[in-house]
């Protein structure tokens, strides 16, 4: 108990986890840390197994320390001071797509640098309007060819044999990775494993789009083109919807 007669934050997490454990019968409590609270994992662990649990239904991701950079330069934070900032101050600056995205960009054990400017910013440098850049082209793609009277199915079985460039054959290798990806991203409390892929993902797309031309004069090629176009724009807007973040149709 702290001299102001209210207990410190680990009787209420004990609490809280025995709650959902136990009383709501999940299998797994997974907590979320900074590197400032390592010393937390062994206290509350060692809760649970007086209490009578399995210690490793608790697990506990550490996340690194974020700085937060504009111009180059590093802003000064300290939480003793009161001089930090919080998650809604940043989103007055920078789009909540940004931030998400960014969050997300690194995995839980590394630092990471938080550049407010490039998050702001509307260019291929920002990776999250990289990505929504690639299906707003996407988007764009099958607009003209619906308006040049182009109706978007199935290829015939044979046409897809037709996409065999070097471009083509990378995207379609990389488009079939996405299961075992997020598999993998869930196993290990990673979501960074996710945006990894959808960036590369945009890259492929562009340097397909500017060493390949989808409407051209070759009727099946074309429509193996478009529907690998589709395959892209799907699986882009799947994993932004998953991430909670929007997949412009224009930009």
């Amino acid at each position: 108990m702290r001299s102001n007669g209210l207990p410190t934050y680990i009787v209420p997490d004990i609490a809280y986890h025995y709650n959902k454990l136990v009383t709501r019968g999940f299998d797994k409590a997974i907590d979320i840390l900074g590197a400032d609270h390592h010393g937390y994992v062994p206290r509350m662990k060692a809760a649970l197994t007086a209490l009578g649990l399995d210690a490793d239904k608790l697990d506990i991701v550490i996340y690194q320390m974020v700085r937060l950079v504009r111009d180059g330069e590093t802003i000064k934070l300290s939480k003793r001071s009161g001089k930090a900032i919080t998650l809604n101050t940043l989103l007055e600056e920078i789009p909540i797509d940004a931030a998400r995205f960014f969050f997300n960009l690194r995995e839980p054990n590394s630092h990471f640098d938080f550049d407010l400017g490039l998050a702001a910013e509307q260019s291929s440098e920002n990776p999250v309007y990289y990505v929504q850049y690639a299906h707003a082209r996407i988007c764009s793609i099958l607009r003209k060819a619906e308006s040049e009277g182009v109706t978007l199915t199935t290829p015939a079985e044979g046409e897809l044999d037709l996409l065999t460039s070097d471009e083509e054959r990378a995207l379609i290798t990389h488009l079939s990775a996405l299961t075992e990806e997020i598999i993998s991203a869930a196993k290990n409390y990673d979501p960074a494993k996710i945006t990894h892929y959808v960036v590369e993902l945009a890259t492929l797309f562009h340097k397909f789009y500017n060493a390949q031309r989808v409407m051209n004069d070759d009727k099946a090629l074309m429509s193996a083109r478009l529907y690998l176009c589709l395959a892209v724009k799907n699986t882009i807007k799947n994993i932004l919807t998953m991430l909670k973040i929007e997949a412009p149709d224009s930009m």
